[in-house]
């Protein structure tokens, strides 16, 4: 039997690291974090460097992996995988065809409305660094990411009497995004009175992004060619990479016991393409890749063949009440509405409550809650635990589906890092 993991090696196989500071939160944007202590290299707005930077150089030693899941709510996944292992039955009696048409013509439109799977993996690289004169601040930093999404394509599933075998074009649709960004920050302080100082900051992010999507038919995954083959195949043939130029603008207010923060990101929204699927379907060099090439065709009225991202502007905004301190903080965020490169919608809110003991034998502590208000509209609960350079971060979604007679939450993240500056 061959499963439907399939898209677990998948998503290895294209997964680049991603900058995530610590992953106080969920969501695809590396601006959603609310939390004040995250370091101005990897936080929330370009405009906080100035704030803590040191007069001089810093360079950042940075180790960081994050793992992010999440699913429907239902598991269809073992029916699946049963339909694709009788696509390669034959000698199906009329009685057991009804059957088995009545059962999975029942289940398979429910999967194509509720069921997904998200994967996200992210890692930092170790190239960032921080410069701070009389002129401003300014930042250099290297980020990755990859972003995995699928859908089901729900299809009638039909007996053929001649051949006594079940068929349909039912199938996975897989969209996939690596992005590789190099960021160059500048801010300063513009203003500063009774209460309290006023920065601004601007960012410009070069960014190559890598788009693909795949249409895999039940019929191909069940055939004599190896699976992962196929998929790595596809992915490789359909990917588009094209490289263009974000602009991100920041202003942060701090004062003694308070601080505000306002982000535009994206200001100049640029596009990129993904890659063809569904043409020049008889040139595929495999009968899979073929039978893959010709059931996008049949699916043109439900995806697009051809598509483009736009990475619109939205807006962040973020506010953090703390003691004389710092040690005691409660961070808020929340952002206007925004697709990520693989069409799915994000509106992130959190509310942190953290602590920041002033010994060092002590560890930093933080509670955080995140809605995302759009889209999936999934809740998560997330803690994070700091012990000078370490972070680890562990949250799962509030929203439960089953599995295996099981409940599960439907989604999980982890993430841990190692951090210093030099």
């Amino acid at each position: 039997m061959k499963k439907l993991n399939y898209l677990l090696p998948l998503a290895s196989a294209i997964a680049l690291p991603a900058m995530a500071s610590t992953a106080d939160q969920p969501g695809y944007s590396s601006y959603g974090v609310s939390n004040h202590h995250a370091m101005s290299m990897h936080g929330v707005n370009a405009a906080v460097p100035a704030v803590y930077a040191k007069e001089g150089f810093a360079f950042f030693d940075i180790f960081n992996v994050n793992v992010q899941a999440e699913a429907g709510d239902v598991d269809f996944v073992d029916e699946i995988e049963e339909l694709i292992d009788i696509l390669d039955e034959d000698d199906i009696t009329l009685d057991e065809a009804t059957e088995i048409i009545d059962r999975f013509n029942e289940i398979l439109p429910i999967a194509g409305e509720q069921g997904y799977g998200n994967i996200h993996l992210s890692s930092d690289l170790p190239l960032s660094f921080q410069y701070k004169n009389d002129v401003g601040t300014f930042t250099l930093g290297t980020q990755m990411s990859a972003f995995l999404h699928s859908i089901v394509l729900d299809d009638e599933v039909r007996y053929n009497e001649l051949q006594q075998t079940i068929e349909t074009n039912s199938s996975g649709y897989v969209k996939a995004a690596e992005k590789l960004q190099v960021s160059l920050g500048y801010s300063r302080q513009i203003n500063e009175s009774k209460y309290g100082a006023l920065y601004a900051g601007v960012r410009a992010n070069l960014v190559q992004y890598g788009l693909s999507k795949q249409v895999i038919s039940f019929e191909a995954a069940d055939s004599d060619e190896d699976l992962g083959d196929i998929i790595l195949d596809d992915y490789e043939d359909n990917i588009k990479r094209e490289v263009g130029v974000t602009i991100d603008a920041s202003a942060f207010f701090m004062s003694q016991n308070y601080s505000l923060g306002l982000n535009i990101l994206n200001i100049n929204q640029p596009s990129f393409k993904f890659g063809d699927i569904g043409k020049n379907c008889e040139e595929k060099p495999t009968e899979a890749a073929q039978i893959n090439c010709y059931t996008a065709q049949y699916f043109s009225d439900r995806i697009a063949l051809s598509e483009t991202y736009k990475a619109d502007a939205y807006v962040t905004a973020q506010a953090s009440i703390f003691n004389d301190s710092q040690s005691m903080a409660i961070d808020f965020s929340i952002e206007t509405e925004h697709n990520i490169p693989v069409g799915i919608e994000e509106q992130w809110a959190s509310v942190s409550v953290s602590g920041r003991p002033e010994s060092k034998y002590m560890p930093n502590l933080s509670l955080t809650y995140s809605k995302n208000l759009v889209g999936t509209e999934l809740s998560y609960l997330s803690g994070n635990l700091g012990w000078g350079i370490f972070n680890l971060s562990l949250g799962a979604a509030l929203e439960d589906t089953e599995i295996d007679g099981d409940k599960s939450p439907r989604g999980v993240f982890i993430g841990l890092s190692l951090n210093k500056a030099i």
